[in-house]
């Protein structure tokens, strides 16, 4: 999937194949499914992305059918090695998760963890809320600015 955003003309991100096929596995397309969510890794360009890697949820992750709260230290472990093990390359990109809405959108929690992360990272972050269907929810995060993002694809 690529993703751009009208108003940032020379922004361009790739998410993988592979990565969309983790993260849409955790849709909650039934009543039963609790929200999920994890981590986004791979390369930074500039301000370009590449997201390779996802993680997924952990055993020590906070999920109900509303929220969800990235807890388990597994999270950041996977992003340490991927970091070291491609020589500083891989990098933490950004976070994942789903939403029980056709249509998913950030919540006022959202919009205030992305801005937390993005002070205390001070570089682009890519967050992505995956809905019950096809829709995904896409914001690239920059300079205390959330802004949407589409899809090419």
């Amino acid at each position: 999937m690529i993703l751009t955003a009208p108003e940032l003309p020379e922004l361009y991100i790739l998410v993988e194949s592979s990565v969309l096929d983790v993260i849409c596995a955790y849709r909650q397309d039934s009543r039963k499914k609790q929200e999920a969510g994890g981590t986004l890794m791979g390369y930074r360009s500039g301000q370009h992305l590449h997201v390779l890697y996802a993680t997924v949820p952990m055993p020590l992750d906070k999920c109900s059918r509303i929220s969800f709260e990235r807890l388990d230290p597994g999270h950041q472990l996977a992003v340490t090695k991927a970091w070291k093990e491609s020589q500083g390359r891989v990098d933490y990109l950004g976070d994942w998760h789903t939403h029980p809405q056709l249509n998913p959108s950030p919540s006022g929690i959202d919009y205030t963890e992305w801005a937390k992360l993005g002070s205390t990272l001070n570089k682009p972050l890519l967050f992505l809320i995956v809905g019950e269907r096809a829709k995904i929810f896409a914001a690239y995060h920059t300079d205390q600015n959330a802004v949407p993002l589409t899809s090419g694809e």
